[in-house]
């Protein structure tokens, strides 16, 4: 009798291991996975905080109206001129492919105005391009030189642009503050 007990509590003592051993390894695996996502998310927020401080060294210092990143540019629409493809108030991404064609909506910038514009391509004569909001009932005054031209809009996102405004103007980041 006293064998069998011995035999059970040895194997009692087993199966505590075991679960132990279990538990140990789960453990370490967790810390193991929890390393792994914040060594991710510090390397996103690293790429960010060193893209933003590109594009402000671009905006505030080198004084680009349009600063970009991997040839990439975001500019929040003001105007309803392009109605119904881009409303005012969207953000777009606008990229320099060098290669525009009719039908294109481009962003561009005459020599000595301060603001951007984006409307698309009607007519091209080789490097000068003649544009057109979609909402105006007249093509542009000015021909569009090559030169001048910062890029093609190749992405378009509704009421973001809203939302970014409205932290830029102070309002927002208030808030966004606060709830952090």
């Amino acid at each position: 009798m006293e064998e069998l007990n011995n035999q059970v509590n040895k194997d009692e003592v087993e199966v505590v291991s075991t679960n132990e051993e279990s538990t140990k390894e789960t453990n370490k695996t967790k810390v193991l996975v929890n390393k792994i996502f914040s060594g991710i998310g510090l390397a996103i927020l690293a790429f960010l905080i060193f893209v933003v401080g590109w594009l402000s060294i671009q905006k505030f210092i080198l004084k680009d109206p349009v600063p970009s990143f991997a040839g990439y540019s975001h500019l929040i629409v003001t105007t309803g001129s392009m109605e119904s493809e881009i409303s005012a108030g969207d953000l777009i991404i606008i990229k320099d492919t060098g290669d525009y064609k009719n039908g294109d909506i481009i962003t561009f910038m005459h020599e000595g105005e301060t603001t951007p514009t984006t409307h698309r391509i009607i007519y091209t004569y080789g490097d000068v391009y003649t544009t057109k909001g979609d909402a105006n009932n007249t093509s542009d005054i000015m021909s569009v030189h090559i030169s001048e031209v910062y890029g093609e809009v190749v992405m378009i996102i509704p009421h973001l642009g809203l939302f970014i405004q409205w932290v830029k103007d102070g309002g927002g980041l208030i808030y966004i503050v606060g709830i952090i």
